[in-house]
């Protein structure tokens, strides 16, 4: 293994000169059959370019390989279940009616509010039967012959008639009056935030909240159906939350509007997904301290075949992500993205879920090496690597603790996405090259892609396995996923160097050695080495780079285990432009292969 990645790092130190001019196909054909068939498909898909730094992937540093290992809980066809949810609510816009009524239907209950440009109907009976159309003017307010000015905007329409009737009582013997709404006024309102037609709307006098966000197209993708807020000559009358309409049948907030007033449909990302044997699946919304009972009560309580004394809540943060039973999450407050499943009675036992009958999960960890009981374990929910290892009878007197090597295999994929990506960088400088005249020795390129393209990912995650600093220190404890491998090395006595040095190889590691003794035993840099960049990796799967300083002591404390890899100065070739691209890709390519080497080699 060792004298394989020594090999392909030598192949590394030649980039010839390049000069851009039009197409050589004779360039094309000195590829390897693998790398000019990427570079073919790059140079025909330029119009999409690969983006190491997309906002669509995690952005992992070369340099940090410590990974949070936990459980991978939901399986595909549950991940299904979950992405083919509907926002709860947003169906009820797409048939709400844009009024309760036709505009000018008279027939409104006397808690309809009246305001300007309305027209009452009043039928006077008695000594002086009469009848009056009369529109409430700017000032809301109408006049009746003989009575006088009478404000009416803003009382309901049972209260106009009572005041009515006072003031003719006052003015009139022997007569009163029949009060009716003859025609609605119109009212303007502005809708606006995150509904899809933002804008200003006439709507009937009868309208609400309700009929507004309607007109508006109702609530967008990101918008809140729980804290709309309504402004009234520039302050807020009223927050409301349509989660009281929708699920408890509460219409008490939902009042009429008045023309001027502003509906804003707030922004949010608090979402809860809840599934499986509920009566209304969908994704809901969560106010801050709300807890998952009551997402459950929201999406209409347990249905007939669930099991309804439990329920499991998985929450993800970056790349982990725990599950919770009912049991665990008693006061627990809600975040965004959290899911909820509802087990079904006759649920079937997965490799994601926890037997009820035996509790645990049915993929187990593989533990080996310097281990006093080494095999095949079923981890239960949350056990952790200290309570595995001490299953498994700790360690034997030999162990290399600090080399300890986990293997997880979510780690891999996303290591292996990080690799996918640094490759098609390569490709896209390789295919700039497409377009030169002159001979060009590239083999040793090429041949490096061709090895790295091949490259098996580790999936190692960094963990403490000092069973010591862990009992100081549970935070330190790292969470195991089903399928988990775990490697506790034998000690051993060796240090690895190679790159730029002139004698590149394994040596006896001592304590009293650092960097520079190491690199001395290695007979000390060529001129093509980098001093600046001196990529470490420790036992442990850590890495750093480092300087080597001429005028300072380098006392960095190499233990044993450690492969130093010695990059290659890439300022002193020609094409610097090439050399600007490719330096981080190769770098990366270092650390990918000195970490493969350190595993190997414990």
């Amino acid at each position: 293994m060792y004298n394989f990645k020594l090999r392909l790092f030598i192949a590394m130190l030649i980039i010839p000169s390049i000069s851009a001019q039009e197409l050589n196909q004779a360039f094309l054909e000195s590829l390897p059959s693998e790398i000019k068939q990427d570079v073919l498909n790059q140079i025909l898909n330029e119009s999409s370019p690969v983006n190491i730094n997309s906002k669509d992937n995690k952005n992992y540093s070369s340099f940090d390989s410590k990974l949070d290992a936990s459980f991978k809980y939901l399986d595909e066809d549950l991940e299904d279940d979950f992405s083919n949810l509907l926002l709860f609510g947003q169906d009820f816009f797409r048939s709400f009616p844009s009024t309760f009524m036709p505009i000018n239907d008279p027939a409104a209950s006397g808690s309809y509010i009246l305001d300007v440009d309305d027209i009452i109907f009043i039928q006077m009976i008695g000594a002086n039967s009469s009848s009056l159309e009369l529109r409430l003017d700017r000032e809301g307010a109408i006049f009746i012959p003989n009575v006088g000015k009478i404000v009416l905007a803003g009382l309901t329409l049972d209260n106009a008639g009572k005041l009515i009737n006072s003031k003719i009582e006052d003015s009139l013997i022997e007569v009163d009056a029949i009060v009716s709404l003859k025609q609605v006024r119109d009212i303007q309102v502005l809708v606006t935030g995150l509904v899809n037609f933002p804008g200003i709307y006439t709507l009937g006098g009868y309208s609400t909240v309700l009929h507004a966000i309607s007109s508006a197209g109702g609530i967008n993708d990101g918008g809140s159906f729980r804290e709309i807020i309504v402004k009234r000559n520039g302050s807020e009358i009223q927050k409301i939350d349509l989660y009281d309409l929708l699920i408890h049948g509460d219409t008490s907030k939902i009042k009429s509007l008045r023309s001027g007033d502003s509906i804003i449909i707030q922004s949010t990302n608090s979402y809860v997904r809840v599934v499986g044997a509920i009566n209304r699946p969908a994704i809901y919304e969560f106010l801050e301290g709300e807890e998952p009972k009551d997402l459950i009560s929201y999406a209409g309580g347990f249905s007939n075949n669930s099991d309804n004394s439990n329920y499991f809540l998985s929450r993800k943060s970056n790349i982990s992500l725990d599950l919770l039973s009912s049991a665990d999450v008693e006061g627990l407050k809600l975040q965004s993205n959290d899911k909820i499943f509802v087990p079904f009675i006759s649920y079937k036992e997965s490799d994601l879920y926890l037997n009820e009958k035996e509790n645990f999960i049915t993929t187990p960890v593989k533990i080996s090496g310097a281990i006093k009981n080494p095999g095949e374990y079923y981890i239960k929910q949350n056990e952790t690597l200290s309570m595995l290892l001490q299953r498994a009878g700790g360690y034997k007197k030999d162990a290399y603790q600090y080399g300890g090597v986990l293997i997880n295999s979510e780690a891999k994929i996303l290591e292996k996405s990080f690799n996918d990506k640094l490759y098609n960088e390569a490709i896209k400088s390789l295919a700039s090259l497409s377009n030169v005249t002159n001979n060009i020795n590239i083999s040793s390129l090429t041949g490096v892609l061709a090895e790295f393209k091949q490259t098996k990912t580790t999936g190692r995650v960094v963990a403490e396995f000092n069973q010591e600093k862990i009992f100081e220190d549970s935070n330190l404890d790292t969470k195991l996923s089903p399928g988990d491998e775990i490697y506790i090395p034998f000690i051993n006595d060796r240090v690895y160097i190679f790159g730029e040095v002139l004698n590149p190889g394994t040596f006896k590691f001592s304590e009293n050695r650092d960097l520079k003794d190491y690199i001395d035993l290695a007979g000390g840099l060529n001129k093509f080495a980098d001093k600046a960049s001196i990529i470490i990796v420790y036992p442990n799967g850590e890495s750093s780079r480092v300087a080597l300083r001429k005028f300072a002591k380098n006392k960095e404390y190499i233990p044993s285990g450690t492969v130093i890899y010695i990059s290659r100065d890439l300022t002193y070739m020609e094409g610097t432009d090439l050399a600007r691209t490719l330096a981080p890709i190769f770098s990366s390519l270092a650390i990918s292969l000195a970490s493969l080497n350190s595993i190997s080699n414990n």
